[in-house]
């Protein structure tokens, strides 16, 4: 009799165990795309700040300066829609104005990501 217990105990334990994990999965998920609905509006909304920008030819920045203002920051870049962020010490001086020209540039803090500035670079 106490073998037939313990095993109804293991069955029930089994059961709950694959409810909390389904329970589980499903909060995750539901974590995931609201996350990923945030960053996609957050992308969004600095898409159309970069185009207002564009529109008014904000800023004719040089190269030297926006470099000086970013070092050490983390940015987004925008361009036709495309999005990227990186480190800007990772770029070479002679390869910015290749890579940042014509692109609007979020200045983030990096810890944070809170947005600083809006760069708009056409040089």
């Amino acid at each position: 009799m106490q073998i037939q217990k313990n095993d109804t105990n293991h069955k029930i334990f089994k059961i709950i165990l694959c409810v909390a994990i389904i329970a589980l999965i499903y909060v995750l998920f539901n974590i995931i795309k609201r996350n990923h609905n945030i960053s996609f509006m957050r992308m969004k909304y600095l898409s159309e700040q970069c185009y207002a920008l564009s529109q008014e030819n904000y800023m004719n920045l040089n190269i030297e300066s926006i470099k000086k203002s970013l070092t050490g920051y983390y940015f987004d870049t925008y361009s036709n829609n495309i999005s990227t962020y990186v480190n800007i010490s990772h770029i070479r001086s002679d390869g910015m104005s290749r890579y940042l020209s014509a692109h609007c540039v979020i200045k983030t803090n990096k810890d944070s990501e809170m947005i600083e500035d809006i760069y708009y670079v056409i040089d």
